[in-house]
């Protein structure tokens, strides 16, 4: 994978992301509720940031390998 497509990739997954932490969607996770003493609001937005997380990191270390091959 090329640079350039590494870099659109991703911004498009930071513009996907940036859509899914949005207050209207949020709102999704917010209510009555709690797991192990942990409100649903927090495992949410948390579980999202690190699902985040492990794609840009699997993109890049995937684009990487690549260019390390040629």
């Amino acid at each position: 994978m090329t640079i350039m497509r590494i870099g659109r990739v991703l911004a498009a997954l930071f513009f996907f992301f940036g859509i899914l932490l949005n207050f209207p969607l949020i709102q999704l996770f917010t209510g009555e509720g709690e797991w192990m003493g942990i409100p649903k609001s927090y495992l949410g937005i948390f579980g999202l940031w690190l699902f985040m997380i492990l794609i840009f990191a699997f993109v890049i270390e995937r684009g990487s390998g690549s260019n390390n091959s040629s």
